[in-house]
């Protein structure tokens, strides 16, 4: 049986969420919130990459119940470089989602080169993003729309 619950979230880099939940004798029930990773403005002449942070706050009861929270690739590239599109042309922007600070490891889906996060405990997730240096791209507000998907 799978439940399934859906909200968009500003992540500039929107995000949604599709939550699943397994049979089990004990039903177990998760909730999850999370607050908007927005980049701010991006120089195009920086030699250093734009980064900032975002959350994903995951409960379920019971509380020792495992779950594993993974990220898709968006709608404009793939996981290992997901891309951020111009909301008034269709220039993208190179980005990705990173489960640590040192931008080393791609948070994904478990396929396509990107893991997903698994717990057994209430957590605070922190998502990692990270705008690689002087794109050539012209000024606009760029966007993508990220499914994160909690299973449990």
């Amino acid at each position: 049986m799978y439940k399934s619950f859906r909200k968009i979230v500003k992540f500039t880099v929107i995000t949604s969420f599709i939550f699943a939940s397994n049979t089990s004798t004990i039903a177990a029930k998760c909730s999850v919130t999370s607050n908007t990773l927005s980049f701010g403005a991006y120089d195009v002449f920086s030699s250093s990459p734009l980064t900032s942070t975002g959350s994903i706050q995951v409960r379920c009861s019971p509380g020792t119940t495992p779950y594993t929270v993974s990220l898709n690739n968006g709608l404009y590239g793939p996981i290992t470089q997901r891309k951020m599109k111009n909301t008034t042309g269709t220039q993208t922007m190179e980005y990705n989602l990173y489960t640590d600070a040192t931008y080393s490891v791609v948070w994904g889906d478990g396929t396509g080169g990107g893991v997903v996060v698994r717990s057994d405990k209430p957590d605070n997730l922190t998502v990692y993003g990270q705008i690689p240096p002087q794109q050539d791209i012209p000024i606009g507000t760029y966007t993508d729309v990220i499914t994160v998907t909690v299973s449990f």
